[in-house]
């Protein structure tokens, strides 16, 4: 498996990528990725991996104020706001 750049220019970059390809068919993402019979023990140690992630960091999430994407408008960009804090 390729190890991904965690630089925030390449997360930013990746996840502009993915915006740009527009809507996703859920159903087929799942289906894809077998999520509909997955082990619910993984989903719970990522349950609590993300619950300690936002212990451990929710006062620098809430102080960051990332740059808004250029090229999109004001309400998407207050959409991803918060994704952009947590990449950053």
């Amino acid at each position: 498996m390729p190890t991904l750049e965690t630089t925030t220019a390449a997360q930013r970059a990746r996840l502009l990528a993915r915006v740009q390809e527009g809507p996703i068919d859920t159903l087929s993402a799942r289906t894809e990725l077998n999520i509909l019979h997955s082990d619910p023990a993984l989903w719970e140690q990522l349950r609590s991996r993300l619950a300690r992630f936002a212990l451990d960091n929710s006062e620098a999430i809430g102080k960051a104020r990332p740059k808004p994407i250029e090229g999109l408008n004001d309400r998407a960009n207050d959409a991803w706001e918060p994704l952009l804090a947590i990449a950053d």
